[in-house]
């Protein structure tokens, strides 16, 4: 099969990018799974959100700009404490 563009790393930015060109796209990814740092682990029998402390700040002054941007995309986020 030929791609129209490829993308090497599964990170959220390249998908959200992959999904915005509308191309035939293939990505390559070390992992098992998408989304590099955003992502989710285990600890202590608890689900914990690796990623999106990197793009809002701790008080979550862009939260709602952030969560508008994504609702285009049926991905959604809300605050926990």
């Amino acid at each position: 099969m030929i791609y129209d563009k490829i993308f090497i790393g599964g990170s959220l930015c390249n998908l959200i990018q992959c999904i915005e060109l509308n191309d035939k796209i293939l990505i390559i990814e070390r992992k098992n799974i998408l989304g590099g740092a955003w992502s989710v682990k285990k600890y202590k029998n608890k689900k914990i959100e690796t990623g999106i402390h990197l793009i809002v700040p701790p008080d979550n002054s862009y939260f709602d700009i952030f969560n508008k941007y994504f609702y285009k995309y049926n991905i959604y986020f809300k605050k926990i404490e």
